[in-house]
This record gives structure tokens, sequence and C-alpha cells, in this order.
């Protein structure tokens, strides 16, 4: 059961709060009303349903650590698992910028998302982050990190052991 609190302003208004520990489920809602001479009257409003449950999203994998513009290395997929349809609220990012989702997005099982890199993030650690809202407004969230490395390898100079080395 649900227990409604009234409303100040209007004598026949009333709310209910959904808490973050209540139970989720669907409600049968109604108004019992008794006027001065003992008249009861009920009315069925319908169904109310409540959702505390955030989605989760687990087994956040990327394709790869390290990622750079060179074509063999520049493509990012990261993989994960929601256990909720969040229809298209399903947002995921890289470095700030948008990932390319699967085209059944936000429902709930396996997804695939992937990026091109293009030089302009930065060299550095990324943050990729994924965000799910459900239908009641719940917000789930999960996280990995790559890292896009568009620095050359560095040489130093190279002394020849033997010395003097012998040709031939």
């Amino acid at each position: 059961s649900l227990s409604f609190t009234p409303e100040t302003a209007t004598e026949y208004a009333f709310k209910h709060t959904v808490e973050k520990d209540a139970v989720d489920g669907a409600f049968d809602v109604s108004v019992a009303m008794t006027d001065t001479v003992d008249n009861p009257s009920t009315i069925d409003i319908g169904t109310l349903t409540t959702d505390s449950t955030v989605p989760t999203i687990t087994n956040v994998v990327a394709s790869a650590s390290r990622f750079s513009t060179d074509g063999a290395h520049d493509g990012v997929n990261v993989t994960f698992d929601l256990n909720e349809d969040v229809g298209g609220s399903l947002k995921v990012t890289v470095a700030g910028e948008p990932m390319a989702c699967n085209t059944w997005q936000g429902k709930l099982g396996s997804h695939s998302c992937d990026y091109t890199v293009d030089g302009e993030e930065g060299s550095n650690v990324h943050d990729v982050v994924i965000s799910a809202k459900d239908a009641a407004g719940n917000v789930g969230y999960g996280s990995t990190q790559v890292t896009f490395d568009f620095q050359a390898p560095g040489i130093d100079m190279a002394v020849a052991s033997p010395s003097p080395a012998v040709v031939g």
C-alpha cells in the first residue's frame, strides 16, 4: 500500500514521492471518501507503477587499451551489458565525444559502440562513460579508460659495440 500526502494548495490534491528504498511494482489507486453523514464513495483511479531501480551497466570492455590515428589502431570498440531497456536515453562517450552504438541501442542485453580516433582528442588517458536512464528517470553509469597515444617513439643515439665495429 502507498501513502499519499495532502497538498496544502488544494483541498483534494494528493501526492506520493517514491523513495530510493521503495518497493517497486504496480499499485492500484483508488479514492475513498465519506461525507459528513457517513455516506461512502469510492472511485478507482488506475494503476501507479513505481520503479526506483537504477539500470545496471556491467562487463564494460574496450577492444584495446591504447589507440592512435594510425589506421590499424584508430578504431575504439567498447562492449557492455545493460540489464533493462532504456529506449533512446543510452549515451556513450570517449574523451567527451559521442560513440556510435548499435541500432538496437538502449535495449536489454549486450551492446557494442564504436569511435574513430581523429587526433583532436589529445594524447592522454581518456574516460569512456556510459549512461542509461530508464523510463522512471533512474540513471545508471558504467565506465572504463583508454589511452590515445599520438607520439612516435624516440630513438636515442645508438652506440656500436664492439668499438670499433668490423664490417664483414
